[in-house]
């Protein structure tokens, strides 16, 4: 893991004329978190080399090839969580990275960085959708299931959107208790993933696995929905 006593400049880094491969691997060295027993000395290091390199990338969009920004969105989801069993305020840093995936997202998809508004007549019930990678035997549906299954049915419709993997038997509690199901496939294409979440003409929608998943933290930081 990343020695903690470096001090590394970021925006000189990517500024520089060092190979790509050279911009990746020193930033994702000292950020990286052990899985099990980090200690809050390597917490902060590796947090502050995340926050400056967030920092200092949203300055230099030219400077970051796509394929980069999908590989810090991964690396970066990763370590944040791990990081975050260490315990502390870390708001500032997953602040950080927050505005660097909204920046770049508008900068690669700038068709989904505002939400064209639909005319139409007022709905009886508000749409509320829950979308999420982990629909099944896992920690998120153990604390979200409940918000689906007892929901007022009188007062709101429940859309369900699932990054689907696979399914089991919690999965299709969701599926039953569901006023709609829409099992979402084609899990790279953000595009595809986006377009299927606006067609579901959600009132509210709910990201349930924020600071997990890579996939729905991008997505977050569109604007597919009038409340998110």
């Amino acid at each position: 893991y990343g020695e903690v006593d470096i001090t590394m400049d970021m925006d000189a880094l990517l500024r520089s004329s060092a190979p790509l491969a050279l911009k990746v691997i020193v930033p994702f060295w000292l950020s990286c978190a052990p899985y099990f027993n980090s200690d809050v000395k390597v917490q902060k290091a590796a947090l502050t080399h995340i926050k400056n390199y967030c920092a200092a990338a949203v300055k230099y969009p030219r400077l970051i090839p796509k394929g980069l920004f999908e590989a810090c969105a991964e690396h970066f989801t990763l370590h944040l969580w791990r990081l975050s069993y260490c315990g502390g305020n870390m708001s500032e840093e997953i602040s950080a990275f927050g505005h660097f995936l909204q920046s770049f997202m508008k900068y690669f998809y700038p068709r989904w960085s505002h939400l064209k508004k639909k005319s139409g007549k007022q709905k009886k019930k508000i749409r509320i959708g829950y979308i999420s990678s982990n629909f099944r035997n896992q920690a998120v549906s153990f604390y979200m299931v409940n918000r689906i299954l007892h929901a007022d049915k009188e007062k709101f419709e429940i859309v369900t959107l699932s990054l689907e993997r696979r399914r089991d038997k919690i999965t299709e509690r969701i599926i039953k208790k569901s006023d709609e199901y829409i099992a979402i496939t084609e899990l790279q294409d953000l595009d595809v993933i986006a377009q299927t979440i606006v067609d579901a003409d959600v009132d509210v929608l709910i990201y349930t696995d924020i600071g997990m998943d890579p996939q729905t933290y991008k997505l977050a930081a569109m604007q597919l929905a009038p409340i998110q």
